[in-house]
């Protein structure tokens, strides 16, 4: 899913589109406020962030060398945490 970080007068703003439907959300963390999210589409790209962040760290927020990826001989990726009988799930 591509982003964009952007700052702003008083924070950032980070962007979320997806590149197969028509989906978008923004999160604005001012400096000194309640972050707000805008999302639009048929997927909820924020509230799949969310839910990604929860799985992290329900398995106690593992760093980034703890995760893997393989690729099957037709394209198909799978990403995996500690081995790759360990599947990552979805999270749209």
């Amino acid at each position: 899913m591509p982003w964009a970080n952007a700052p702003t007068g008083d924070g950032s703003s980070v962007w979320l589109f997806s590149t197969t439907e028509r989906a978008w959300a923004c999160a604005e963390f001012p400096d000194d406020g309640e972050t707000v999210v805008y999302q639009d589409g048929p997927r909820r790209l924020w509230d799949e962030v969310e839910r990604a962040l929860g799985w992290w760290a329900d398995q106690q927020r593992p760093p980034l060398d703890c995760f893997g990826l393989s690729v099957s001989s037709e394209g198909e990726l799978r990403p995996w945490l500690a081995d790759r009988s360990n599947p990552v799930p979805s999270f749209a």
